[in-house]
């Protein structure tokens, strides 16, 4: 495979979500050029401005949607060495057909246009999740796992199938939840808990918030990782002869709402540095620590071969997600407070009041 090195274009898709920010605030502090592609002007303008130091190394091209056959033909043009596409759809309040389009159909398209282009390498980032039957048939979290992993069939079968004609290859990343520092645009704060109640942040505050009955903080576990950690995987990937055709679970632990709790209460460092710590639970701190036997998810081939190696504990992780939906404003904790409910179903008339004004 190709190895892409500093100072290579590359185009990052999705450049204005939580996780492709991050993949382009990565790549620009390893000296890359970055094209971000965005679905308006106004978020494309937002990261101009959190980037101007690196000022002639960042652009963005607005794609308004992914879907639709030849839009991404615009972003590719030029010296576009490789391909991070990270862009999908997670609104559930959309259609079926809104999950497939944007997320296997504009994987498919990205494809097309690479073959076109005839550009060296393609990343796709996807999600660790799947369904077997009809995505019509199921709820609205299964028909977003099942666009995922149609997303990632389609990848393999196009590869298959044009396999005499590419001159680059693909490179597979299945990130756990991610959490980490929030730093993307949040415009319509109460649109977030509404249109995407299975966004993982909104879950972490839940399930920081939420109370949990007695003898229950450890009967659910979630494996997570670091957002930070997931766009260093990206960059190693870039610059290695060894990623070719690989897929990689991305992946640090598995953690239960104790062990989360336990995370930010038991660390004294923490726990001076958070405001409005007081909203979340302790659960039964008295209990021994939980341990799984085992993780739901196993990156060890990332860790072989990309050399990976998680830097963020999860009280770290944890404590920075909080401090920035909470003191910078992204989601605040008073606001968000009114109206949590488990996985974050649940929101007030007077939220919808301040959505619609905010719209």
């Amino acid at each position: 495979m190709p190895v892409v090195l500093p100072p290579s274009k590359v185009l990052v898709t999705g450049a204005s979500g939580f996780s492709g920010i991050w993949v382009v605030k990565t790549l620009l502090e390893k000296g890359y050029t970055v094209r971000g592609s965005v679905r308006s002007e106004a978020k494309g303008k937002y990261l101009e401005e959190y980037f101007q130091q690196h000022a002639g190394m960042f652009e963005f091209v607005v794609v308004r949607d992914v879907g639709a056959r030849g839009t991404l033909d615009e972003a590719l043009e030029g010296d576009i060495e490789a391909v991070v596409h990270v862009t999908g759809e997670s609104d559930f309040t959309l259609k079926e057909v809104q999950f497939i389009g944007p997320n296997t159909g504009g994987t498919v398209n990205m494809l097309d246009s690479l073959l076109t282009h005839g550009r060296n390498d393609d990343w796709n980032d996807t999600a660790v999740a799947a369904v077997e039957k009809d995505v019509s048939q199921v709820e609205k979290s299964q028909q977003y796992g099942a666009s995922k992993a149609l997303a990632e069939r389609a990848i393999l079968e196009f590869v298959e199938k044009h396999r005499e004609e590419i001159g680059w290859d693909v490179v597979c990343f299945l990130p756990s939840w991610c959490w980490g520092p929030v730093i993307h645009q949040v415009l319509l704060v109460r649109k977030i808990r509404v249109a995407q109640p299975l966004s993982q942040i909104v879950l972490l505050y839940d399930m920081l918030t939420t109370p949990r009955a007695k003898g229950t903080t450890d009967d659910y576990a979630v494996d997570w990782i670091d957002v930070r950690d997931v766009a260093a995987a990206v960059s190693v990937a870039l610059a290695s002869d060894k990623a070719a055709g690989e897929r990689f679970i991305l992946n640090t632990e598995s953690a239960t709402y104790q062990n989360i709790y336990d995370s930010v209460h038991t660390d004294p460092t923490i726990r001076s540095t958070l405001s409005s710590i007081e909203l979340i639970q302790t659960g039964e701190p008295i209990k021994p620590p939980h341990i799984l036997d085992f993780p739901f998810a196993i990156s060890a081939k990332a860790q072989q071969v990309l050399g990976l190696n998680t830097s963020y504990p999860l009280g770290q992780s944890v404590a920075d997600t909080w401090r920035t939906i909470c003191e910078n404003g992204k989601l605040p904790a008073a606001k968000l407070q009114k109206s949590v409910a488990t996985f974050g179903l649940g929101i007030s008339e007077e939220d919808k009041e301040g959505e619609a004004s905010s719209a």
